[in-house]
């Protein structure tokens, strides 16, 4: 089903859909090369009542139809699955975790394992300085029940900081196996602080998130945009989450009004790809659903995205051969 068709449609049938409009790009935006996808279709909405503000979109190294949400802050600690149609599949409460303010999930393949990263790095409006990465396994899709809510220990954690100290507002986050490290791309300061963190630090010390580079190539809103206070206008360039291909050829970055693709060259660093002008993706037309969740699938030819105001619309773009 074409976007604009899932817009008649969820204008007509879903209140809460009620206020959506179109937003269509700027001409900093349009000016972009498109990028070589197909989309976004339509693929269900988030049905699970408890799933009430998705922060965070990840795809199973477990299953091929299998995706995993969290909520945003103060919620419970609890992993969703999903299918990808929006079907709930079952809960996972990490045992002995906290949900302060999760923004991120990521899941990735290390020594023989499929893990699922969290990460506790939202600022709750700057009052946190301090924050956290949490690793799980992850769950045995096998296990999984939409009746009855399962369990699952962490496998490792820590706490970092910025080196300033400062509360820097950040949902996007990003793991790179190879490297050992994760990337998170702040979300308000423009040019956007790309910093990393190790996957699995050695010691139990508070870690330091440092400074990689800065990233200008989102395009910004004008100034008749920028001085209206929403996600269509002044946010609509502000980062909400971030994913690489699990080749490492490409980064995806959502913001609230469009998605971005980065393809990254043989040999190349992520500050020397995402340093490029992107390649911006079909525009999903939507405002009120906010964005904040965005994956590649494990063959990294499928990219799924989702928002965090219900009913929460799960998208899907498909990569077109070159």
């Amino acid at each position: 089903m074409h976007c604009r068709v899932f817009l008649v449609f969820v204008l007509l049938f879903l209140p809460g859909f009620a206020r959506c409009f179109a937003v269509e790009p700027t001409a900093a935006e349009a000016r972009l090369a498109p990028a070589a996808y197909s989309g976004p279709v339509f693929t269900g909405v988030l049905s699970n009542p408890g799933l009430d503000e998705a922060s965070g979109l990840a795809a199973s190294r477990r299953a091929r139809n299998l995706l995993w949400s969290h909520n945003d802050s103060d919620a419970g600690p609890v992993l969703y699955a999903l299918g990808f149609d929006g079907r709930h599949r079952g809960s996972v409460r990490v045992r002995g975790a906290r949900n302060v303010d999760w923004e991120a999930v990521r899941s990735y393949t290390m020594d023989g394992r499929a893990w699922l990263l969290i990460g506790d790095v939202g600022f709750n409006d700057g009052k946190r300085t301090r924050f956290s990465i949490i690793v799980v396994p992850e769950p045995d899709p096998a296990s999984l029940s939409p009746d009855r809510e399962t369990t699952v220990d962490i496998a490792w954690s820590y706490t970092f900081e910025y080196a300033d100290r400062t509360a820097r507002d950040c949902e996007s986050v990003a793991v790179d196996v190879g490297e050992g490290l994760i990337y998170l791309l702040e979300k308000r300061d423009y040019p956007c602080g790309l910093y990393t963190l190790p996957l699995r630090p050695r010691d139990s010390a508070v870690q330091l998130a440092a400074l990689v580079c800065t990233v200008d190539t989102l395009p910004q809103p004008d100034l008749e945009l920028a001085r209206t206070k929403s996600v269509k206008a002044s946010w609509r360039a502000n980062p909400t989450d971030m994913d690489f291909a699990a080749d490492g050829s490409a980064a995806v970055v959502a913001t609230y009004a469009n998605a971005y693709l980065f393809h990254r060259m043989p040999g190349e660093s992520w500050s020397e790809a995402l340093t490029r002008p992107p390649e911006r993706l079909p525009t999903f037309h939507l405002e009120t659903a906010e964005i904040e969740g965005i994956c590649f699938t494990g063959d990294n030819r499928t990219i799924f995205m989702t928002g965090e105001k219900p009913p929460a619309p799960l998208l899907r773009y498909d990569a077109m051969s070159r």
